[in-house]
């Protein structure tokens, strides 16, 4: 993947949804797309202005789905 179209507020943000300082070089495609799908998934939840516990179920089950268990 070419690295140089990633900027710095992309690592910044990737780095703080996924909790890791996080480096040019670590930001993959399927990366990306786990930070796009958590920040819509979190927009959806968040959209009627509550957060339930089936909501936070769902998004739990399907980051488990999306990311490797050795991870």
């Amino acid at each position: 993947m070419n690295t140089s179209l990633i900027s710095s507020q992309t690592v910044e943000l990737v780095s703080r949804l996924t909790g890791q300082n996080l480096r040019k070089e670590d930001i993959t495609p399927p990366i990306l797309f786990l930070a796009a799908l958590i920040t819509v998934l979190l927009g959806v939840i968040n959209a009627d202005g509550t957060v339930g516990a089936e909501e936070k179920q769902q998004l739990a089950t399907t980051l488990k789905e999306l990311i490797p268990a050795n991870n």
